[in-house]
């Protein structure tokens, strides 16, 4: 299928649908087991949140004076459905090897971040036009998934069309949110594609530092794999100054150089410039409305679930993700056959084969 000229339809089809034998099996899906001490600290961290005095300031800078005036504003739905999920916790908290005060004060600041870069609302329009101009040319969107179903986001710096500024690197983490917004139940990270080819300016070390900082304090393990590809001799001297900024978890999950994309994702998830074949040619007219409609949609859906199922802070995102599937009474593989149909966007029940996601336990080792 080429798509060189593709409509908004076939772009929406390539941001939401996996191949079917990768979607997570959501019957098989059952909560990280802790043991009793991890279960109290979670306890602990979801109390200091749930307090109805919690408020925090819009800016990091108010938040870093610890001005208690300017700690007025309360959590929204949208920051509890979305920030301080059962999932969201315990990532940050193995980020932090548990420790409870060293969590609180990153999902404070994180909380914070997001407000103070304008990304902390349901409806994601309010800064398109700007947020637009440094999409135009695809030098970073999200498109496709890979054999985990975690949605791609590719970065290609050849095409930079704008200067070094804050609104590139809000840019990045906007981008970074829209992968968020399209990850399916049972999925928490994502594929990062990072494709070096071609003439491109000096990199930033600051900007490139900056990215990576953020990406550790604000995102923790939303990264599952990056693969760099054709990196010139100057991307060396780079990685060396900005290794000692990089968690040394995080950068395991890096490759470089010689990584292969089908490796990673089936070839019609990629473009043929990765050796893919889904024929797609970047057109900012047809990525951009598609991009917009569906993960506005994914947010405004998934807030109304959390709100008709009265959630709180500390559910589970997979419950209230995937609630409305089953609350019907049908039996388990009707249940299976009707949720992987309603991703693919098929009409009729027909059988797919999911991949099945094991439990597990917080006394695994991180990959």
């Amino acid at each position: 299928m080429s798509i060189k000229s593709a409509s908004i339809e076939s772009v929406k089809d390539l941001l939401t649908k996996p191949r079917p034998d990768t979607i997570p099996n959501l019957n098989e899906l059952k909560p990280t087991v802790l043991d009793l001490d991890q279960s109290k600290i979670l306890s602990s961290l979801i109390d200091h949140f749930d307090s109805i005095d919690f408020k925090l300031p819009t800016t990091l800078k108010d938040y870093v004076s610890k001005d208690l005036k300017s700690f007025n504003v309360s959590l929204t739905d949208w920051e509890k459905c979305s920030n301080l999920n059962r999932e969201s916790l315990l990532r940050c908290l193995r980020a932090d090897k548990w420790d409870l005060e060293k969590t609180k004060l990153r999902i404070e600041e994180t909380l914070v971040w997001r407000r103070d870069c304008g990304c902390d609302g349901v409806d994601i329009s309010e800064d398109s036009d700007s947020i637009r101009t440094e999409a135009e040319t695809g030098k970073m969107f999200v498109l496709g998934f890979d054999k985990l179903a975690r949605p791609i986001v590719h970065m290609r710096p050849r095409f930079q069309n704008t200067n070094v500024s804050p609104k590139r690197l809000q840019f990045s983490f906007w981008l970074i949110d829209r992968a968020i917004d399209l990850m399916l139940p049972g999925v928490e990270s994502m594929l990062l594609i990072i494709d070096l080819a071609g003439p491109q300016e000096s990199p930033s070390v600051k900007q490139q530092r900056d990215f990576v900082r953020s990406l550790g304090a604000h995102y923790c393990e939303r990264l599952g794999q990056a693969l760099v590809l054709n990196m010139p001799s100057v991307f060396v001297w780079i990685l060396k100054l900005v290794k000692p900024f990089i968690d040394p978890v995080t950068f395991a999950k890096a490759i470089f150089d010689k990584a292969d994309p089908l490796k990673y994702a089936p070839q019609e998830q990629l473009d043929s410039t990765l050796g893919g074949t889904n024929g797609y040619d970047f057109d900012i007219e047809t990525y951009w409305p598609a991009l917009m409609e569906e993960c506005n949609r994914m947010r405004r859906e998934r807030l109304e679930r959390w709100k008709k199922l009265n959630k709180k802070i500390g559910s589970s995102e997979w419950n209230f993700e995937t609630e409305k599937d089953h609350n019907d009474g049908l039996d388990e593989k009707k249940t299976e056959n009707n949720i992987s149909n309603k991703i693919n966007g098929n009409n009729e029940e027909e059988e797919v084969e999911s991949q099945p996601t094991n439990t597990r336990s917080e006394n695994d080792n991180d990959d």
